[in-house]
C-alpha cells in the first residue's frame, strides 16, 4: 500500500515524504493543497498480524448443516431472511433441507416441531420482493412454501411424531 501511495500520489500532484519505514509499519506525510497552501497529512499504515490473512482457510458448512442452522435461527428470531434461505435450500436440494430439519434439534435442544411451526407462522411475508434480493422471488411461492411446512410440522405433531420427518 505504501508503495502504491508513493507511485500514485505524486502523479496526482501530491508530495509524499516517508519518515518511518519498518516491515510492519509505515509512516508517510502527504502534501495536499489546503486553504493555507500545501498541508501535510500524516498517513500511518500498520499490519496487524493477529488478523486473519487471505491465505487462511475458510470453512463453509454443508448445505444440510446450513439448513439446520437456519431452522434454529427461525426459532430464535422468526426473520424473513431465514425463511427465504430455507426456501432456496429446499429448492436446490430437498435431501439437505430434510437432513437439516432432522439435524436442527441437535444444535438447539429447545427446537421442537410445534415450536418451529409456530415461529414460522409468525414470519410476516411481504407482498413484494424485498429490494435487497439478488434474484427474483415470487412472494406467493414463499408463502405457499412456509404455509406448507407449517402444516406438515403441525400435522406430524398431532400424530405424536417429533415433527422432523416430513414424509
Amino acid at each position: 500500500l505504501a508503495n502504491s501511495i508513493h507511485k500514485t500520489f505524486p502523479s496526482d500532484g501530491l508530495a509524499v515524504d516517508k519518515t518511518e519505514d519498518y516491515p510492519n509499519f509505515k509512516r508517510l506525510f502527504v502534501g495536499v493543497p489546503g486553504p493555507n497552501g500545501i498541508e501535510k497529512v500524516k498517513v500511518e499504515i500498520a499490519m496487524d498480524s493477529s488478523l486473519p490473512t487471505t491465505s487462511e482457510i475458510l470453512v463453509v458448512p454443508s448445505l444440510e448443516r446450513l439448513a439446520a442452522m437456519k431452522f434454529c435461527a427461525v426459532l430464535g428470531r422468526s426473520d424473513l431472511k431465514d425463511v427465504i434461505d430455507l426456501y432456496f435450500i429446499g429448492q436446490r436440494d430437498e435431501k439437505s433441507f430434510s437432513g437439516g430439519l432432522k439435524l436442527a434439534p441437535s444444535i438447539d435442544g429447545g427446537l421442537t416441531g410445534e415450536a418451529l411451526a409456530w415461529c414460522l407462522s409468525q414470519v410476516r411475508i411481504p407482498d413484494n420482493t424485498p429490494t435487497s434480493m439478488l434474484v427474483d422471488l415470487d412472494m406467493n411461492d414463499l408463502k405457499k412454501f412456509r404455509d406448507g411446512l407449517v402444516s406438515k410440522l403441525r400435522q406430524r405433531a398431532l400424530e405424536g411424531c417429533d415433527g422432523f420427518e416430513l414424509v
